[in-house]
C-alpha cells in the first residue's frame, strides 16, 4: 500500500505564513516597550573655601600639672610569699666547735704525793723453803701471798743498785707468785740510769736484789708462825 506524504501547510497557504503583529515570527509575542528612566542634570560642584576665607581660632595656652599617682602596696600573695621565703638567703647553721680535749687530771705529785710507776713482778721462794710451805697443807699460792703482804709493807726503795743474790731459788709455776708493785717513779728513773744508760733493763730486775731477802724472810716469819699453830694444835689435841 502506497504511502502519501503530506505537504506541510506553510508551503500550502500564504495565510500562515504572514508575520504576527509587532513583526513576531510566528509564536513569539510582541516584545514590550522599554520604561525609560528619566534623566537628571549633574550638579554643579560646590566651591572650596580659600585660606584667606577660613580665619583661625585663636587657642590659649593651657598648663597640665601632673597629678601625684597614689601606690598602694601589693599584698603578696600565699604562692608568692612562699616563692620569695625560698629565695631569701637562709642563715647558716653554727658550726659546732671542735670539742677540747678534757683538762688531764690532776696528778698526785700536785696533791702532795709522788707520782707512782706499777709494773709487774715475778717473785720464788728458796729452794729450802719448800719443803716447809707443802708441810702446812695449805695452798702454796695462799702462803707465799701472805708472806708477799708482809714484805710489801716492810719494803722503801733504796737508791743505789743491789746485786741478786746467787742462791737456788724454786723450779716451776706452782710456787711462782706473779703480782705488781707500785713505786715512786722519780725513784726509780734515776736508778735505771745509774745502772742501765740504755733503758732496757725491766724495773724488777733494778729491785730483785732489794725485795727477794725482805719477802725470803717474811716468807720464814710466815712458815714459822705456821708451824707454831700447828703444834699448840696438836699439844691440845693430845692433852
Amino acid at each position: 500500500m502506497a504511502i502519501r506524504r503530506i505537504q506541510p501547510i506553510l508551503s500550502r497557504d500564504t495565510e500562515y505564513t504572514k508575520p504576527f503583529p509587532g513583526g513576531g515570527a510566528l509564536g513569539t509575542p510582541p516584545a514590550p516597550e522599554e520604561a525609560q528612566a528619566p534623566t537628571r542634570e549633574p550638579l554643579a560642584p560646590a566651591a572650596e573655601p580659600t585660606p584667606a576665607a577660613v580665619a583661625p581660632l585663636p587657642v590659649e595656652p593651657q598648663s597640665i600639672e601632673p597629678q601625684p599617682v597614689e601606690r598602694r602596696p601589693v599584698e603578696p600573695t600565699p604562692v608568692a610569699a612562699r616563692a620569695a621565703k625560698a629565695r631569701a638567703p637562709q642563715p647558716l647553721a653554727p658550726t659546732p666547735s671542735p670539742a677540747l680535749p678534757a683538762a688531764p687530771a690532776p696528778t698526785r705529785k700536785a696533791r702532795g704525793q709522788e707520782p707512782k710507776t706499777m709494773f709487774s713482778i715475778w717473785v720464788r721462794p728458796l729452794l729450802a723453803q719448800v719443803p716447809r710451805i707443802d708441810a702446812t697443807g695449805l695452798p702454796p699460792q695462799r702462803v707465799l701471798k701472805a708472806a708477799w703482804q708482809r714484805c710489801v709493807a716492810r719494803y722503801t726503795l733504796a737508791p743505789g743498785y743491789v746485786e741478786p743474790l746467787a742462791v737456788e731459788r724454786s723450779e716451776g709455776r706452782a710456787y711462782g707468785f706473779s703480782t705488781t708493785l707500785r713505786l715512786n717513779a722519780e725513784a726509780l728513773t734515776t736508778l735505771l740510769h745509774e745502772h742501765d744508760p740504755l733503758r732496757i733493763t725491766p724495773y724488777w730486775s733494778l729491785i730483785r736484789g732489794q725485795v727477794e731477802p725482805l719477802f725470803w724472810q717474811a716468807l720464814d716469819e710466815v712458815l714459822a708462825e705456821l708451824d707454831d699453830a700447828k703444834t699448840a694444835k696438836s699439844g691440845r689435841g693430845r692433852s
